[in-house]
């Protein structure tokens, strides 16, 4: 479906609740989250050498939505790293 025949059917208050939606599905873990996690903690502990070490909390996902703020200062360091400058040359 086209993204203006999309627009065309949907209202404002439609689109806010779907994105409301949309963003609270990301927050929490849903039951095929957990069957996943569970999945990879059970491949996990198959393949370490202590088992009873492994939590199932590290095999959750967390989703995080990175504030504004943030992301251009973390985008500034990867592309200052993977071009070989450091922060303190360029600040002087």
């Amino acid at each position: 479906m086209p993204i203006q025949e999309l627009q065309a059917k949907t209202t404002s208050t439609e689109f806010m609740e779907w994105k409301k939606f949309l963003n609270d599905f990301q927050k929490d873990p849903q039951l095929d989250h957990y069957y996943l996690a569970q999945i990879h903690y059970e491949i996990r502990r198959g393949h370490v050498l202590h088992p009873k070490q492994v939590k199932f909390e590290d095999s959750l996902i967390e989703f995080e939505k990175k504030s504004k703020k943030t992301a251009p200062h973390n985008s500034k360091n990867m592309w200052m790293g993977a071009v070989g400058l450091n922060k303190d040359e360029i600040d002087g």
